[in-house]
């Protein structure tokens, strides 16, 4: 094993150590890598997800910075600054949504839980759908993130439109390319 892989398994277990909490400093980028490629390509998708992974979407505090907000806080929970973990996972609102999305996949008979780390790099605790489960997870975060922008507060009836709305999509493309059967088998339990 070489060095640089040491050091990187080392750093690892380290930030595992830290409370016993999952943390954003612990991420094992090859998965994280490993499970975006995994869901479908889609330019405004892949560029989001570029953008979450390399902590390079706007957010109220740089757009504060830059002084383009008036506020650095949460345009929701005036008390919290808006950074990137607090839209995708510490806003009482989005704990909310994952709640739900937890709910909705558990009456599909898909069992799974949600943890900050899947919510940022992706799952694999689902045979049969990671990259179908990738993929709604990644589609949460884009409708958490859209609706945000245009200050709504973002409610899972919206992100359910627009995942029925992104399932039929798939559905004529697979359609197109020979290939309904395998988007059956991926996505059957979203329908």
């Amino acid at each position: 094993m070489s060095t640089v892989c040491k050091k990187v398994k080392q750093k690892q277990k380290q930030n595992r150590k830290l409370n016993g909490t999952q943390s954003l400093k612990c991420i094992y980028w090859n998965q994280a890598y490993i499970y975006s490629l995994s869901v479908q390509h889609q330019t405004v998708l892949t560029s989001f997800r570029y953008k979450i992974l390399h902590r390079i979407l706007p957010t109220n505090k740089y757009l504060f910075i830059c002084k383009l907000k008036n506020s650095n806080l949460c345009d929701f929970w005036s008390s919290f600054i808006e950074t990137i973990e607090h839209i995708f996972w510490e806003c009482p609102i989005t704990q909310r949504l994952w709640s739900q999305l937890v709910n909705f996949l558990n009456n599909r008979g898909i069992m799974i839980t949600i943890n900050i780390m899947y919510v940022w790099i992706g799952t694999d605790q689902c045979r049969n759908h990671n990259s179908t489960i990738n993929f709604v997870l990644l589609l949460m975060k884009y409708v958490i993130y859209t609706t945000t922008l245009n200050e709504m507060i973002p409610v899972f009836c919206v992100f359910r439109n627009y995942l029925h709305k992104r399932i039929n999509l798939e559905k004529r493309i697979a359609l197109t390319n020979n290939k309904l059967e395998k988007f059956y088998n991926m996505s059957s339990f979203v329908l």
